[in-house]
């Protein structure tokens, strides 16, 4: 069987599994507690391992949102966005799922979308009506992206793989 998961890296963002059979999910991006205040928040590995936890027999193809440095941000946000990308890499590489990296600007095209996280949002709770109370604030734009890069993945790979 086969299964689509979508990762908007970051500590704010989410993984979604689409898998062939059975109920489509969404996670907030594990994190690891922050032992001081002023400590960075980072990307629980483990936490991503226990998500990846599909019954045995599944085909995994995952769409990755392909990052890079932005201007509008600073230097540590770019470094922390940096980070939690490598992690996801080296985390998805040990354990040889098919990872394809696609831009933002190029999936939100194929998906008739903008930049605008609302309308991610939007779209999203039209085609996942049965997840819109797990998309329903504005906080929750990271898990409309991963959702939206999964059905991504599965518009544009399902017949391939």
């Amino acid at each position: 069987m086969k299964a689509f998961v979508g990762i908007d890296p970051g500590v704010t963002g989410a993984l979604a599994i689409l898998p062939e059979e059975g109920p489509t999910q969404v996670f907030d991006m594990p994190i690891l507690e922050k032992m001081k205040s002023k400590e960075r928040s980072t990307i629980d590995v483990l936490g991503i391992q226990k998500l990846f936890a599909l019954p045995q027999g599944y085909d995994l193809t995952v769409i990755l949102e392909q990052l890079h440095p932005q201007t509008k941000i600073g230097a540590v946000a770019n470094f922390s966005m940096g980070e939690s990308a490598g992690t996801l890499k080296t985390f998805l590489a040990l354990h040889y799922h098919r990872v394809i990296q696609v831009l933002p600007a190029k999936w939100k095209k194929g998906m008739g979308m903008s930049a605008n996280k609302d309308l991610s949002r939007q779209k999203a709770m039209e085609l996942f009506p049965e997840l819109a109370d797990q998309l329903k604030l504005k906080k929750h734009h990271g898990r409309a992206e991963a959702l939206l890069l999964a059905d991504y993945g599965r518009r544009l790979y399902g017949k391939q793989y």
